[in-house]
């Protein structure tokens, strides 16, 4: 089996395979970036920097070794290196899953580095690019939920945020559809309806006395 299909499947000798290889080729761009990564799962981050490195002195600026980069740089704490990297990849790539990933991840960074308002940004630029992706939704609802910036749009866009509650019960992520319908019931109390999809909530989840108390 071609070791790029070994490894696109995660098979256990995908490392091994790799390394055999790269012994023959230390330079080649294609078995760092892959070694790397899987030294990256690993948690072997000196392993999977050194890789890396070497991925990004056989192609300057390349996105996919600047985002690995970037997570190892996140893992080890250093921040503001981690920050550099993903905006090249938001900068250089013309993947837009990748840019999305990237921006979703950077994202993470600013809310560590308590800048909200740059998280809620960057999270949003990812939906942009992928409106479906779930986790990426998930994680603007919760921006959204815990930011005091954005408290005025519960009390003036009710309808969207009762739609995205529905969304979010079509998706089975029902926790984030009862913290929506929480919101909103606090700050509208005169929206019945998400009285009713809380009740409804609960009595699926068997827990009647909370359903009673909304219903």
């Amino acid at each position: 089996m071609p070791v790029k299909e070994l490894f696109y499947n995660r098979k256990p000798e995908a490392g091994e395979k790799l390394m055999e290889l790269l012994k023959e080729e230390p330079a080649d761009y294609d078995l760092n970036i892959m070694l790397g990564w899987l030294y990256l799962k690993e948690e072997e981050l000196k392993k999977a920097e050194d890789c890396v490195s070497t991925a990004l002195r056989a192609a300057p600026g390349d996105p996919l070794a600047s985002f690995i980069s970037a997570e190892i740089n996140c893992r080890n704490g250093k921040k503001d290196e981690a920050k550099e990297f993903y905006l090249a990849v938001i900068s250089n790539s013309k993947e837009k899953e990748l840019k999305a990933l990237a921006y979703s991840s950077l994202s993470t960074l600013y809310t560590e580095l308590e800048d909200q308002k740059n998280a809620l940004a960057c999270i949003k630029l990812a939906r942009e690019i992928s409106p479906d992706n779930r986790e990426f939704k998930r994680k603007q609802y919760l921006m959204e939920y815990y930011s005091e910036s954005s408290k005025g749009t519960w009390i003036n866009d009710v309808q969207d945020h009762m739609q995205r509650a529905r969304e979010c019960i079509t998706e089975m992520n029902y926790d984030i559809a009862i913290l929506i319908l929480k919101k909103i019931a606090q700050l509208n109390p005169d929206e019945i309806a998400s009285y009713v999809l809380l009740g409804e909530l609960y009595m699926s989840a068997k827990d009647f006395s909370e359903s009673e108390r909304w219903l």
